[in-house]
């Protein structure tokens, strides 16, 4: 939904609520895949979340690292549903 609204608090709020830091890296690879799959200013609503949750130390910046590493290890299978992924997650 945050994709399509743009509502930021709402959805720092929601990350927040699911209240699982041991899973944040599997927010991040969710949150880029999302963003990527999406395409244009999706990327840049990608990286505004995971700035916030970042900002808000929601989610530590470990678990950014480590979900990015995991988003980039998928990259070949998600490349087969979006050719040009590799090029839009450069904008991350």
């Amino acid at each position: 939904e945050y994709f399509t609204e743009g509502d930021l608090p709402d959805a720092v709020r929601c990350v927040q609520d699911l209240d699982a830091p041991l899973f944040g890296h599997e927010v991040v690879k969710r949150i880029v895949y999302r963003g990527v799959e999406k395409g244009g200013e999706s990327v840049d609503k990608a990286l505004a979340l995971l700035q916030a949750l970042v900002d808000q130390e929601i989610l530590h910046p470990v678990q950014v690292q480590k979900g990015l590493g995991r988003a980039l290890a998928g990259l070949p299978d998600l490349c087969l549903d979006v050719p040009d992924a590799k090029q839009r997650m450069q904008g991350l």
